[in-house]
């Protein structure tokens, strides 16, 4: 039993955490770097933040994945094992999707930054915030599953 809760306050917070995190950037950090004047500007902000961001929000990820799947198998309650799935899934949309697509052409123009122009960061920077709007969507989900089931 002491094992279930604390595996219920790792999926807890782990979960909450990274969905907090996830908020922050959507409402606050992404409209910040959006108003910075130059493209330049824009591009390394975002880079600063998603190399400052992201070891954390993959720690939190993993925490709270790993301890909601962790307490789905030893209590087979499935509201465990959505929510590690929902909390999980940030990984793989991601990894398969937006690296590839923009995190890499973002990284490789902050790189050259001084001659980063608009017409190439904005869209990229849009496409992201469209796609963490999808991530924090997701893990919101995984946090209000998770807390509705702790007060039942």
């Amino acid at each position: 039993e002491s094992m279930d809760k604390a595996l219920q306050w790792g999926s807890i917070v782990g979960t909450t955490l990274f969905a907090g995190g996830a908020l922050y950037i959507t409402v606050a950090g992404l409209p910040a770097i959006q108003r910075i004047d130059s493209a330049a500007g824009r591009v390394r902000a975002w880079a600063h933040m998603y190399d400052c961001s992201a070891p954390t929000q993959v720690a939190w990820s993993l925490f709270g994945t790993a301890s909601s799947l962790a307490l789905w198998y030893r209590s087979g309650d499935k509201t465990y094992l959505y929510s590690g799935l929902l909390l999980a899934s940030s990984v793989p949309f991601t990894v398969l999707l937006m690296a590839p697509a923009v995190n890499n052409p973002l990284h490789r123009l902050a790189a050259s930054a001084p001659s980063a122009q608009a017409s190439e960061v904005d869209p990229l920077i849009s496409r992201w915030a469209l796609w963490h709007a999808v991530r924090t969507t997701t893990s919101m989900g995984a946090m209000v599953l998770l807390l509705n089931n702790y007060i039942k």
